[in-house]
């Protein structure tokens, strides 16, 4: 679910040709554009009370809850009332206090059981503060054998809260089923199998612009099928979002106020006059070509 945070400011609509334009027109228009290029949680994100990436701006919350106050630590344990938490929410990240910028944070959560989390880190005190889920990105992708490299479908990567492993067993030779019952049980519990155990991002290469994030996971084998989960945050901040995308923002607009006919219409006639629209889209080819480099990556 997103609230689209408009990608054009008051004092931005003369520079773009236009000046014209009215708050819903570019509401729509940033809507269009993050349609067309796949991603519905748009293209910035919003800083922590630090100025780091913390989630994304036009993500509304999934879930939120009101807890008891957090204090300051490591490993801090959150018990939220009416709450059911699992291994599922492993390497989720939450976002605290998200509406007050002096002690907004995101904190990723390293266990969950019951109604309590536990998190990380925590930075600052909150008293009775929010916590919401689904302000981020999380993907989980496998890694491939022989290449410990996983690729994140948004780039440029702004900021990479955690990164969890899982290891799986293969078929063995002429094997038609994955029983884990061919195996003998030491190895099949030191593997740790079907349990996500954190990468120390520390040993992870991460290239923001391709997307690409490498780790070499030794304490698992990688003649194993392994599946990774990363969390994170993907795009520009509201200062460095690229001229492209204002520009093809404002060419929607300027094709909504200029057009003759609405775009669900082709043709038109009255009397002797016909007005007839070459394409059933707004967006125009141009304006894909400016789009184009933004468009999500099938993985």
């Amino acid at each position: 679910m997103a609230s689209y945070v408009p990608y054009l400011h008051n004092d931005e609509l003369l520079l773009y040709g236009v000046s014209d334009a009215t708050p819903p027109q570019i509401l729509s228009a940033t809507r269009l554009v993050n349609n067309y290029i796949g991603k519905p949680e748009g293209l910035m994100w919003r800083p922590d009370a630090n100025g780091m990436p913390a989630f994304m701006a036009s993500l509304s919350p999934t879930r939120s809850y009101n807890a008891p106050s957090i204090a300051p630590g490591s490993n801090v344990t959150v018990t939220v009332p009416n709450a059911q938490f699992g291994t599922q929410h492993i390497g989720d990240v939450v976002v605290i206090d998200r509406l007050t910028p002096t002690a907004t944070e995101a904190c990723l959560i390293t266990a969950a059981s019951g109604n309590t989390l536990t998190l990380a880190s925590v930075q600052f005190a909150h008293t009775a503060p929010t916590i919401e889920f689904g302000l981020t990105l999380k993907e989980e992708r496998p890694i491939p054998k022989g290449m410990p490299v996983v690729f994140a479908s948004r780039r440029p990567i702004a900021h990479v809260f955690s990164m969890f492993v899982r290891a799986g067993i293969p078929k063995l030779p002429r094997q038609i089923s994955d029983s884990p019952y061919a195996y003998d049980s030491l190895v099949f519990s030191s593997l740790n199998l079907g349990l996500w155990t954190q990468v120390d991002l520390a040993n992870v290469d991460i290239n923001a612009e391709i997307g690409a994030i490498q780790v070499y996971p030794s304490y698992l084998p990688l003649s194993y099928p392994m599946l990774s989960r990363i969390s994170y945050v993907a795009g520009w901040s509201d200062q460095s979002l690229p001229v492209d995308i204002k520009q093809a923002v404002a060419n929607i607009i300027r094709s909504v106020i200029d057009v003759e006919l609405p775009s669900n219409i082709k043709l038109a006639k009255s009397g002797d006059a016909t007005l007839e629209s070459f394409s059933p889209s707004i967006i125009d080819p141009d304006t894909k070509a400016l789009l184009q480099p933004y468009r999500a990556m099938r993985i």
